[in-house]
């Protein structure tokens, strides 16, 4: 029987597969960040979809960042994280509905959005609710329809809702709500076209 993302999740916490994940994500998501966030200019962060924690600690140790957290809906990475980096913030919370204190220069989102309910819908929440005035959005993803070795991953896991759309079809639902996108794929090699990333900025 498939499993919801949460409970999927929750399961890796409890068996330790979270650190397979924190190795096969580090290469892209420090290359992205290093593309996209500012190198001195201060900046403030938050990790949608945070897991076990380990990127709002890489992030915390920036100097020019000002403040990080990160949030989840997995109460087992939520207490990995808590347990691991006790001096980060971690929010055990639904993203789709969670709202930060305070919006921030950076929301960033890697393999979480096409597992949730409504990816249109949360990405209009972000724009409203998480992000400054001119804010940026960076959500990378792996399973998209263009990478065809990411296509029987729903059945591999059995994981349900998982939404497996091409790059023109996520670009036309980034762009109902934010006029400048700028698009990449990373880490690309044969028979893996790569992390692909959406950079998003009114």
């Amino acid at each position: 029987m498939k499993k919801n993302p949460i409970q999927f999740f929750d399961d890796w916490a409890k068996e330790n597969k979270d650190s397979g994940m924190v190795k096969n994500h580090f290469q892209p998501v420090s290359e992205i960040l290093k593309s996209y966030l500012p190198s001195k200019k201060k900046f403030s962060f938050i990790d949608a979809g945070c897991g076990n924690g380990w990127l709002v600690e890489y992030v915390n140790q920036m100097n020019n960042c000002t403040f990080c957290s990160g949030v989840d809906g997995s109460n087992s990475m939520i207490k990995k994280a808590r347990l691991h980096y006790p001096e980060n913030i971690y929010f055990k919370s639904n993203i789709e509905s969670w709202i930060p204190e305070k919006t921030v220069d950076f929301v960033f989102s890697m393999e979480v959005i096409y597992y949730l309910n409504n990816p249109k819908k949360f990405i209009k929440h972000i724009r409203d609710q998480w992000l400054n005035k001119n804010g940026v959005f960076i959500c990378a993803l792996d399973y998209y329809f263009d990478n065809k070795s990411s296509h029987d991953w729903s059945k591999k896991y059995q994981i349900k809702n998982m939404t497996l759309l091409n790059k023109k079809e996520w670009f036309e639902i980034f762009s109902i709500f934010f006029q400048n996108i700028e698009i990449s794929q990373i880490n690309m090699k044969e028979n893996w076209q790569g992390t692909l990333v959406f950079k998003c900025k009114n």
